[in-house]
């Protein structure tokens, strides 16, 4: 949330790009027996996930109360700050995410449905995906932060162009373990998404927190228009297609993803 972007933004001055790595890493890590866990529990009852959320839900309002401790000092001339200031240098910086965001969350209701209907997964498959995922993760996060640093621009551009793959994968895999092959380029994705493109916005912007919350409403409106547009196109195409239509919406999705990813290397 806003306030946690704050603490993060206040904690890594001084070494932006290792510091935040360093924060998701032990994220990455914490998360990874969870999942093991979770995924190993629901393997004989997808209805077990109640309690799942249950756990996840009291563990996230225990971590919120350890983070309302952590120090924070504001920044006493943020107010005196004019608002032709806040987004200097961020306008196209801003523009391509939501253009990405477009791109990347039209897939999102794609997946579950090609898991499913195209590829017949089971509940334990779909955890190894996020075991795969997770600790590919692991492994790129504690070692990324000093490449981001020296390339952030570079960084930005490999990360959501990453991101490509794994729609690739849903359109052409012939079963499940292409899907579980693509799920170890996600570390890289993953890791940059983590840091690079909060450290561009916070360096970059006069006014952080505003910076901040433009961002995090910029790219939710660009979520719920792609994940519906997506949603909303697949149930056209399927009445009249069924649902083989997936793959090449998921080629296109993979163009589109390349396309806006492209975009980062004009900043």
């Amino acid at each position: 949330g806003m306030g946690l972007s704050l603490l993060n933004e206040y904690y890594s001055r001084g070494s932006r790009s290792v510091i935040l790595s360093r924060m998701a890493f032990y994220g990455s890590l914490g998360s990874l027996p969870v999942i093991v866990a979770g995924g190993l529990y629901m393997a004989s009852s997808t209805l077990l996930a109640k309690y799942v959320f249950l756990v996840s839900a009291v563990a996230t309002i225990l971590t919120s109360f350890i983070v309302t401790g952590l120090y924070h000092e504001e920044d006493p001339h943020v107010r005196h700050r004019r608002a032709g200031l806040y987004f200097r240098g961020l306008e196209k910086f801003l523009a391509f995410n939501f253009v990405y965001m477009l791109a990347w969350s039209f897939a999102w209701p794609l997946f579950p449905l090609a898991q499913i209907y195209i590829f017949k997964m089971t509940t334990a498959q779909v955890a190894v995906i996020n075991v795969i995922a997770t600790s590919s993760t692991v492994v790129v996060q504690r070692f990324i932060g000093g490449f981001i640093a020296r390339r952030l621009k570079l960084s930005m551009f490999i990360g959501r162009l990453t991101n490509t793959f794994f729609a690739l994968a849903y359109a052409l895999s012939p079963n499940v373990y292409g899907i579980y092959v693509s799920q170890l380029l996600a570390g890289l994705a993953n890791s940059i998404n983590n840091v690079a493109y909060f450290s561009y916005l916070v360096d970059t912007a006069e006014d952080r927190r505003a910076a901040i919350g433009t961002y995090s409403v910029l790219m939710g409106v660009g979520a719920l228009i792609g994940g519906e547009a997506g949603g909303i196109t697949y149930e056209v195409l399927e009445r009249a297609y069924g649902v083989g239509v997936l793959r090449p919406m998921f080629l296109y999705v993979a163009i589109a993803r390349a396309a806006a990813a492209s975009l980062f290397l004009t900043l």
